[in-house]
């Protein structure tokens, strides 16, 4: 790479930058524009309407606990999870405590007979009792109960706008190899198979997976202003955003299992430790999440751990042999 110049005057580029651009190009380390098929960019524009409605899904959702506390702080701790049908419907109906006294203990139940298992009759006799109780504030106007029952019936259109995202990219994505390969890793259940399926580009345009972990914005840097330079190298974080969160949750999945992810990110806790650990050992998992995708889908192969194995073998031979 020769140097540029201005006149009699060298630019600031000189042999140690085109040196270092070089080496960078060698590695690899450098973004390739991201292609597509027509079917994977709507896969990917789907994906991105589906991450939205999930945000939205969780701001309405911390809207609505809010609102509990004032009106009904008790159900919170009833409700831990505010997805369910029946905590959805209890909440369009019977709002706050006010309105749950109004009906009368036969009433009420009448209205939830027939629920069996968990949330059987007991459960909503214990449930008229809290309200009985409940140190909520007083709604007297029954603005509060509006508002709940208007949050509820948002957080559910949300998570149904939601889940119709995610169908319409499964219904995409599903028909494909590429997807099937990498439902065998494990912990790979559907909607991360998707996810991930739709973020990543096509492995033909890319040499190796770690242009992938570079499109992720995973690769390490080293942070240098002047004389200063952080302690401990961070990730770049120069990529896509919905790549990195899809790997993210995809990493604490797959350590659930036994195998090399595991293995990885307990060894990654030991030779790291102290504050961040945990968040360091999950991006080494996700670093090493995508290059198995970008393996699987490349070779077009279900994922094998003893190829992990076979490679870690590979490379400790020249070591041991030194």
């Amino acid at each position: 790479m020769s140097l540029i110049t201005h006149g009699d005057n060298a630019s600031k580029t000189d042999r140690k930058d085109a040196f270092c651009i070089w080496d960078l190009l060698r590695q690899g380390k450098y973004f390739t524009p991201v292609e597509r098929d027509p079917e994977h960019a709507a896969a990917y524009r789907i994906i991105r309407h589906y991450e939205d409605s999930r945000k939205r899904s969780d701001e309405i959702r911390n809207q609505l606990r809010g609102t509990l506390a004032l009106a009904f702080p008790e159900l919170n701790e009833r409700f831990q999870d505010l997805t369910g049908k029946t905590a959805l419907s209890f909440l369009e109906k019977n709002p706050t405590p006010s309105k749950i006294k109004a009906l009368g203990p036969q009433r009420f139940l009448l209205r939830w007979k027939g629920r069996r298992g968990p949330m059987g009759r007991k459960y909503f006799e214990d449930l008229y009792e809290l309200a009985k109780t409940s140190i909520g504030i007083e709604d007297p106007t029954g603005r509060l109960a509006l508002e709940i029952q208007t949050q509820a019936g948002e957080f559910r259109h949300a998570l149904e706008a939601q889940q119709r995202w995610f169908e319409m990219a499964e219904e995409l994505l599903e028909p494909r190899p590429d997807y099937q390969f990498v439902r065998t890793i494990p912990g790979i259940g559907r909607k991360l198979a998707v996810g991930l399926l739709a973020c990543v580009a096509q492995p033909v345009d890319f040499r190796c997976g770690k242009q992938w972990v570079k499109l992720a914005g995973l690769d390490i840097r080293f942070f240098k202003s002047g004389d200063s330079t952080h302690k401990q190298p961070r990730i770049s974080r120069q990529g896509q955003g919905l790549l990195r969160v899809w790997l993210y949750f995809g990493a604490l999945n797959v350590i659930k299992y036994e195998g090399p992810f595991r293995d990885l990110y307990e060894r990654r806790l030991k030779s790291s430790p102290g504050r961040g650990a945990k968040a360091r050992a999950l991006m080494a998992v996700a670093d090493k999440l995508v290059r198995v995708i970008f393996a699987v889908v490349r070779d077009q192969r279900p994922y094998d751990s003893r190829q992990d194995q076979r490679t870690a073998e590979r490379y400790a031979a020249p070591r041991r042999a030194a």
